[in-house]
């Protein structure tokens, strides 16, 4: 019984210490109203699907339509390159930067869609 009880102290303090660490190593507070846009990128083989969805910090958006590509369409594909690099483009003479991108991926027999994230932070 006793070293049920030390066991369960034991695991108390180390979680109630670990605890106390992972909170303190935690940001005090965050800034509401920042400099932050979220632009989302979404190709696919649908028309319709196609385009860049930016979010501003504002609770705005802003849609640019895209092709719908197909694989032996190569113009599409850089038509698309060019907007998404010109979109870039305008958030940089903006002063703002990249600080973080990811991409995803789905093909399938009935359609495919690559869709890829910046997250931009103006400087």
């Amino acid at each position: 019984m006793k070293n049920r009880i030390r066991l369960f102290t034991s695991v108390g303090v180390f979680a109630a210490v670990f605890i106390i660490l992972l909170v303190s190593f935690t940001p005090g507070s965050v800034s509401v109203g920042g400099d932050i846009a979220v632009m989302r990128v979404y190709e696919s083989a649908n028309d319709d699907a196609s385009r860049i969805i930016i979010s501003y910090d504002n609770f705005k958006h802003k849609e640019i339509d895209l092709w719908g590509y197909r694989q032996s369409y190569t113009d599409e594909w850089l038509d698309n390159a060019d907007s998404i690099a010109a979109t870039l483009n305008r958030f940089k003479s903006n002063g703002y930067e990249i600080i973080s991108t990811s991409a995803s991926g789905k093909i399938s027999s009935y359609n495919d869609l690559q869709l890829t994230t910046f997250i931009l932070e103006k400087k």
